[in-house]
């Protein structure tokens, strides 16, 4: 395999690592790997995604359905993965992992529920205070979570009240 221009981004070391992990899957050099094997490739490459966000970029990349990625699709993919992001990119993919319904939008008690269900990261005062400040409130009374309205509250407000713990976003 031969290293692409397109790639510039990774260093020498980066790309040989990554061509190894791609042999397991490529043995007989074939240039693509299923999808099904997409996510243990990534973890073999100490890569981290949800399985919402690898059924995104499976569909993003792989629009056709066809079942394979390619090696400069991998790296593509790797690349965009690799690349540092902002903060305001960090807390809204957080916040991402509980809309389910993708509506860039979230049910203030849900999302209270939901992260309930991490008592050792968040306690319930923390919850309230948060929900407090990122809340709004649609025409019939209803309390409801707008994504990006949370983003720019929680980056602006309370960073300084401890949702961050060591540049990370706590939830």
């Amino acid at each position: 395999m031969e290293e692409s221009k397109e790639f510039g981004d990774i260093t020498k070391d980066q790309y040989d690592e990554f061509c190894e992990a791609w042999s397991f899957f490529d043995p007989d050099g074939k240039g693509f790997i299923l999808t099904k094997d997409f996510g243990t490739v990534l973890r073999c490459l100490n890569i981290t995604v949800a399985e919402e966000e690898k059924i995104s970029l499976l569909c993003e990349y792989d629009p056709d359905n066809t079942g394979e990625i390619s090696f400069n699709t991998f790296l593509t993919i790797i690349v965009k993965k690799s690349q540092p992001t902002t903060e305001d990119e960090e807390v809204l993919a957080s916040l991402k992992l509980f809309d389910t319904d993708k509506k860039q939008c979230l049910s203030v008690d849900k999302f209270k529920t939901q992260l309930n269900k991490f008592p050792d990261e968040i306690n319930k005062q923390e919850i309230e205070f948060l929900c407090d400040k990122i809340k709004l409130e649609d025409d019939n009374g209803e309390d409801y979570i707008n994504l990006d309205h949370a983003v720019s509250i929680i980056l602006k407000e309370t960073l300084q009240e401890g949702f961050f713990v060591n540049g990370e976003f706590k939830i």
